[in-house]
């Protein structure tokens, strides 16, 4: 429900020093939640957004990532950035979009990751220097609903 949500995420928030980021990059879709959440914890006014899609909502199933939309058509080289989505399951988004960024900008440029889960068997290929902070790490693999995936009343 929202109020453990909320706890969750302020847990999350006192782990990251206020003042370090200039910048979330908020990964779409559920992400948007916890990067509004952390941009008023932590005073970080600007939040932008990249939509990438590397499995099949529906299936689970790993497909060919699909850059959608992002941040890259302006210069976030010289600003510290966070990036944000609500958990990690198999990394796939997070690693590419971390490869995507590194084509395209400063491959030794460190950039962080806020999530408020990670699963367990996630296969992420750490990048040096990239800082991962999570409420809870290596939980089992059972799915995690979170109070946005519940149906809405105008869903009816």
């Amino acid at each position: 429900d929202l109020s453990e949500f909320e706890q969750k995420a302020a847990a999350l928030a006192s782990q990251i020093e206020k003042g370090k980021y200039d910048i979330i990059l908020c990964v779409t879709g559920w992400g948007m939640h916890l990067s509004y959440y952390l941009s008023k914890a932590l005073h970080i006014p600007k939040i932008t957004n990249v939509n990438f899609q590397s499995y099949d909502t529906k299936t689970h199933i790993k497909k060919k990532s699909e850059f959608i939309d992002g941040p890259w058509e302006f210069d976030i080289d010289d600003l510290n950035v966070l990036i944000v989505d609500d958990l990690i399951d198999k990394w796939w988004t997070l690693n590419d979009i971390m490869d995507q960024y590194y084509e395209m900008h400063d491959k030794n440029k460190a950039l962080d990751i806020a999530v408020l889960f990670t699963k367990a068997d996630h296969g992420f290929v750490n990048k040096p220097g990239v800082n991962i902070y999570a409420v809870e790490k290596d939980l089992p693999r059972e799915w995690i609903e979170f109070y946005y995936e519940k149906p809405f009343a105008t869903d009816k």
